[in-house]
């Protein structure tokens, strides 16, 4: 298992209607193991697994990061970027 500090998370891309300026939902670790995730936020744990795609893309108004997105589970979708900078 391979463990990184400082990783934001999304549950979706920034943009539409919701108001917020920050770029992230979420700070916190990440686990990555074969086959599975697990971020350990500071609002909560979300385990990434049975993972069907993943790409790297700049989303929605935050057009600095390269956000990582994961598709997972029965459509389900997890985002996260080195928060560290």
């Amino acid at each position: 298992m391979t463990t990184i500090q400082g990783v934001w998370y999304r549950s979706r891309p920034v943009g539409g209607t919701e108001v917020t300026m920050k770029a992230m939902e979420d700070r916190g670790s990440l686990d990555i193991s074969p086959g599975k995730l697990v971020f350990h936020g500071k609002k909560g744990d979300v385990e990434v697994a049975d993972i069907s795609g993943v790409a790297a893309a700049r989303h929605g108004r935050d057009f600095v990061n390269r956000w990582i997105t994961v598709t997972y589970g029965s459509g389900k979708t997890a985002m996260f970027v080195d928060g560290r900078m």
